[in-house]
């Protein structure tokens, strides 16, 4: 399982969008599970993000 946390500054560039969406493709062809955590929705209710993150390691396992 793989965990990102991205922040829109960074995806405001479409060459960083692009790059993220070709590394998860690879990545999920090669059976990796991709998990994307927004640095907004981080910052604005950590707790909840927590939740869904170990809800989701947890359904991997």
């Amino acid at each position: 399982m793989g965990i990102e946390c991205d922040g829109a500054s960074y995806h405001s560039s479409s060459t960083a969008r692009d790059r993220d969406r070709l590394r998860q493709q690879v990545l999920e062809r090669l059976g990796w599970r991709i998990h994307r955590i927004w640095s907004t929705e981080w910052f604005r209710n950590k707790p909840e993000q927590i939740r869904l993150l170990v809800e989701k390691i947890n359904k991997s396992q």
